[in-house]
């Protein structure tokens, strides 16, 4: 009778193989969890779409809105940044960008804002104090034509 244990298969190999695999998923596990899992940072997305909008807004809604919006990202950001600099690492580089880049775009939009806002303050007193003296030009030359 023939030994069944061995038909065509070196069963020391096979032994070895699935020995050699589960050892290879071993060290796979092990390298996967010796990575640490990256979170979002918090409100990097608000500050990011706070100071997009404050630029955005000042060209509909005037100075004001744009600098609020403004205000707000930058007041969002000094918690932002204490979390960043206590982890680091922990956090994705993806959100990390968003946070800077918000930030950027909010210190612009304050900026623009605020030179707006003073464009907008001197046009109104030169136009107001030159605009009396159009007014009474104009009143002058209605009375000269008899209207």
């Amino acid at each position: 009778m023939e030994n069944n244990t061995n038909k065509g298969f070196d069963t020391d190999s096979n032994t070895s193989d699935s020995t050699q695999n589960n050892k290879t998923y071993a060290d796979n596990k092990a390298q996967k969890s010796s990575i640490p899992i990256q979170e979002k940072l918090p409100n990097s997305g608000a500050i990011l779409t706070l100071g997009i909008l404050s630029i955005a807004t000042l060209c509909c809604c005037g100075p004001f809105l744009g600098m609020i919006l403004a205000i707000i990202a930058l007041s969002l950001a000094p918690g932002v940044n204490r979390e960043l600099t206590n982890k680091p690492d922990y956090y994705k580089i993806s959100t990390i960008n968003n946070f800077k880049a918000g930030k950027i775009c909010a210190i612009v939009g304050l900026c623009l804002g605020a030179i707006y806002l003073i464009y907008f303050i001197l046009y109104f007193i030169v136009d107001f104090s030159l605009g009396l003296n159009v007014i009474d030009e104009v009143n002058r030359f209605w009375n000269e034509m008899n209207y």
